[in-house]
């Protein structure tokens, strides 16, 4: 198949205009062309981009769309989630997901970081719609647990592995809910696999990190969890406090960041100079009603992708939804830069760059329109939409 658009970013070169694209019949890249398109080309009006990478996201909570409230912060959102999480029927769970894929599928999403706590999500994943990783989640905050916790997470992780064509690494939750052991135990697995963290998200994590109170706190008292061994240091943040400890860790992404700062971030990316930071502002607009700093990463050195997190904590799963988001908020930020991050950034850290990420010759990372855009000078707007081509 031969396609003809408006304007082509191919991401790994500059943006290509009235140029063309010919696939074979599985949607592998024959040529990328600057040329007349020749008169058998399917021509179409927008911008031609590579498929979108989500490194972030949550599919085994898609049956809790609409059931937490928004702007009740983090402790109340991880309350009222874990209230509701096990109270629905296993086939709503089910159809569940796989309407967010099918949304996924839609919005021109054609691989995918998915966060895992247990197996509900493998039967999806094996229907290979779309590409995953799954990020097999720990957390416990009792150090004599971690050695158990750690066996049963090598066995979930095993079991996404044997799905085809996927991958799968086992990965911290949040500073504010893992034991020192635990995160030593994950730090020694040293493989090399991708590994994400929720990082400097709420005020509520900082509050606990620091100091040992909060509303986390609270919470944990009202649980029952014994925190008396977390480690807690004031002057420290967050990320400050977590790095070190992951230092095994070369492929290393810290998911949200709403409280970072430039001074932590040049602070992480010398310890760590292949660190990756992940965005997710709906969600973080849905929980706390803040956002980052979009500017802090508007630089070709810092490593950024997106995320769509779950639809319990957000209304689509849509990387242009997100996209859109931080355009309102940072229009200074250039087109080019929002689409590396959600494109070509993604793949490189979830180590899929081979096929995804851009277009070039020899890969198949499908083909994804943007309809009701100016080509000129390319603005993102609120009737933008994806097509998805192959």
């Amino acid at each position: 198949m031969i396609y003809s658009a408006s304007l082509i970013c191919p991401i790994s070169i500059p943006p290509i205009v009235n140029g063309w694209i010919e696939t074979d019949s599985e949607g592998t890249i024959i040529s990328v062309n600057d040329s007349p398109a020749p008169d058998n080309a399917i021509m179409l009006q927008g911008i031609l981009i590579p498929g979108f990478v989500n490194t972030h996201c949550h599919l085994e909570l898609s049956h809790l769309r609409g059931r937490i409230s928004e702007n009740t912060g983090m402790t109340e959102f991880i309350r009222t989630l874990l209230a509701q999480r096990f109270t629905i029927p296993m086939e709503e769970q089910f159809a569940a997901m796989q309407y967010a894929e099918d949304e996924m599928l839609k919005n021109g999403i054609v691989a995918v970081g998915d966060i895992s706590n247990f197996d509900s999500s493998l039967q999806i994943k094996n229907n290979n719609r779309l590409y995953y990783h799954t990020f097999v989640e720990v957390l416990g905050l009792n150090p004599e647990h971690a050695e158990n916790i750690i066996e049963k997470a090598i066995t979930l992780k095993e079991q996404f592995s044997a799905v085809a064509n996927h991958t799968s690494s086992i990965v911290p939750h949040a500073p504010y809910s893992v034991s020192t052991p635990l995160l030593e135990l994950i730090n020694s697995l040293g493989t090399g696999d991708p590994v994400s963290m929720h990082m400097e998200e709420s005020e509520d994590e900082d509050q606990f990190c620091r100091k040992k109170n909060g509303p986390l706190a609270a919470f944990y008292q009202e649980m029952g969890i014994n925190f008396e061994s977390f480690p807690a240091e004031e002057d420290k943040s967050p990320i400050e406090q977590i790095l070190p400890e992951l230092d095994q860790c070369d492929q290393l992404m810290m998911v949200h960041n709403t409280l970072l700062t430039s001074e932590e971030m040049q602070w992480a990316e010398n310890k760590n100079q292949n660190l990756t930071w992940c965005l997710c502002p709906s969600a973080n607009q849905y929980i706390t009603n803040t956002l980052p700093d979009f500017y802090l990463f508007n630089s070709t050195t810092h490593k950024v992708t997106i995320g769509t997190d779950s639809l319990a904590s957000n209304h689509h799963l849509s990387i242009l939804d997100e996209l859109y988001l931080i355009q309102q908020t940072a229009p200074m930020i250039p087109f080019e830069n929002l689409l590396r991050w959600a494109t070509i950034n993604g793949a490189v850290f979830l180590k899929i760059d081979h096929q995804f990420g851009s277009l070039e010759i020899g890969k198949k990372p499908g083909l994804v329109l943007l309809e009701n855009i100016e080509t000129d000078n390319p603005v993102i707007r609120n009737d933008t939409s994806v097509r998805k081509i192959n």
